[in-house]
């Protein structure tokens, strides 16, 4: 099966096969758990650093998506069964893409992933709140079903511990959400220029607009305008 992945791509430039290869190895250890959690947490990491030592660019990764469903919902656009696939999607997307850091929010559904993922990965990590932790943990973390509330507690206290949070003066409104879209997007414009590595813009989402302001929709247009490479992963449908 690795063999014939890579004898299929062999016109790609040595960063996308290289990728292709870790992101196959990736996937194949989703059948075992155990097995997958080592080989994230520490062989894709140092298959990354080789790789950067001798080759080209990585990616600073901006992500932002759907939330999770709530109970109520008549429209499905992150419904909780789809997590287990989303995860695998991202953990896909950020192998294949060669990506050294992940800026996002801390909002349950895409953003918690996107920050679990990274950490399996031992990238690093960086949020943007648009206020408060205590008030963002409200309105955007334990308003939906899923145990959301323990996965936002200790990503904080682990990226607080190194400087690592970027709370702004928002409010919960419209503009207060799209102001930390836009800062999302600033940081790792920020970052690349300061490394050389290109910008990525993770869109975590269903693909269809929404009725009415769309953050996501917002998200992935502005960063289509400052010249990211983007990449959707979706968030419906059994197959990534």
């Amino acid at each position: 099966m690795l063999v014939a992945g890579i004898s299929e791509h062999t016109q790609e430039n040595p960063r996308e096969a290289f990728h292709r290869v870790i992101a196959l190895f990736a996937s194949s250890c989703f059948v075992f758990e155990s097995s997958c959690c080592v080989f994230r947490s520490f062989v894709v990491p140092i298959c990354n650093t080789l790789y950067r030592c001798g080759v080209k660019r990585g990616a600073i990764v901006a992500a932002a998506g759907r939330r999770i469903d709530p109970w109520n919902a008549t429209v499905p656009r992150f419904p909780s069964s789809a997590v287990r696939d989303t995860r695998r999607r991202i953990d896909d997307a950020l192998v294949r893409h060669g990506a050294i850091a992940l800026v996002t929010s801390a909002a349950c559904g895409a953003d918690l992933l996107a920050l679990s993922s990274a950490a399996d990965l031992r990238l690093r990590r960086r949020v943007v709140l648009p206020f408060a932790p205590e008030l963002f943990r409200q309105t955007s973390v334990m308003d939906r079903p899923g145990e959301w509330g323990p996965v936002f507690d200790e990503t904080m206290l682990q990226l607080q511990a190194a400087g690592d949070v970027l709370v702004l003066d928002g409010s919960p409104d419209d503009d207060g959400y799209s102001a930390v879209g836009e800062a999302i997007l600033g940081e790792v414009e920020r970052l690349a220029g300061e490394s050389g590595d290109s910008p990525v813009a993770m869109v975590i989402w269903d693909g269809r607009l929404r009725p009415g302001v769309d953050q996501t929709a917002r998200f992935r247009e502005s960063a289509r305008r400052r010249g990211f490479e983007i990449v959707d992963v979706p968030t419906l449908g059994s197959h990534g």
